[in-house]
């Protein structure tokens, strides 16, 4: 969806690339779902304020939407409605273009671990919606209090904004551990699905 145009300043820009541009920044204000959290054996939540139980694999994947329909009212993969995938500095002059951020904050709002920036772009075949996965590795689960998912503009590395605010869904949520997990990561096997397995960035 990127036109040459946008990321060097040898090619000129056609007006309809020119109207592409204008046609993306007025498309509707994109929204951004938490629809469930998933354990590393497949374990799924569907609700804000539930425990989910964190196995020997101390991943977690938040699966977000809304997917974009097309035409014929089918689920396109890995595309958020309204919203244009772009890592970091790639979202030339569009506005509703980046990635999704997400972060485990503590009782007092305080960010503990996030996914390190564009990184998490969706491989597109694979499912209709869209998972984003973050490890918990190495700090404590009864920290966390809540889970946040976030657009961030590609280019700013803000959050992106609209008319009602930032653009951003966050669950409360109890992470508990499973007992008798010394030094291994047990169940990697179970984490198959789309991409997004790229490290955290703790704070």
């Amino acid at each position: 969806l990127l036109s040459t145009c946008l990321v060097s300043p040898f090619f000129a820009c056609s007006n309809d690339e020119i109207s592409l541009i204008d046609s993306v920044n007025s498309l509707n204000p994109p929204n951004l779902e938490i629809i469930a959290l998933r354990n590393a054996d497949g374990d799924e939540v569907f609700e804000p304020g539930s425990t989910l139980t964190v196995t020997c694999d101390p991943r977690i994947t938040l699966t977000v939407g809304p997917v974009e329909v097309d035409n014929e009212g089918n689920e396109q993969a890995g595309f958020l409605q309204d919203w244009i995938w772009g890592p970091p500095g790639t979202c030339g002059e569009f506005q509703p273009c980046g990635y999704i951020r997400v972060e485990a904050l503590n009782e007092d709002g305080e960010v503990i671990v996030r996914t390190v920036g564009g990184e998490n772009l969706p491989a597109q075949a694979e499912a209709p919606l869209l998972d984003i996965t973050l490890s918990t590795r190495g700090y404590l689960l009864s920290d966390v209090a809540s889970l946040r998912a976030r657009l961030i503009q590609g280019n700013t590395g803000e959050v992106y904004e609209d008319e009602s605010g930032k653009v951003e869904n966050s669950w409360n949520v109890e992470l508990q551990e499973v007992p008798d997990c010394e030094g291994g990561m047990g169940g990697m096997g179970g984490m198959g699905g789309m991409g997004g397995m790229g490290g955290a960035e703790f704070l």
